[in-house]
């Protein structure tokens, strides 16, 4: 349920839009359109870079694993239980 200050803040918008006139309004609606697609671009970007970054800890990971198990600082059942 949203607070006080989000229903002030959501009315003077309204007020703010309604005063506007149909040039102004689709420039700001373009203004918006444009921020809303950054933002989404920048998330996309991290997600990708998230992927990214998880999948090369994973091999990293197995790596380590298979290190440790070739010295023998790790036994086998270690291993297993790892995986």
């Amino acid at each position: 349920m949203p607070d006080g200050e989000d229903c002030l803040t959501e009315i003077a918008f309204e007020r703010n839009i309604g005063k506007m006139g149909d040039r102004e309004l689709l420039e700001f609606t373009a203004r918006q359109g444009f921020s809303v697609r950054k933002e989404m671009k920048a998330m996309t970007d991290d997600i990708a870079n998230n992927k990214k970054r998880s999948w090369t800890n994973r091999v990293i990971l197995l790596l380590l694993i298979t290190s440790l198990a070739i010295t023998g600082i790790l036994d086998a059942a270690s291993v297993i239980h790892f995986l």
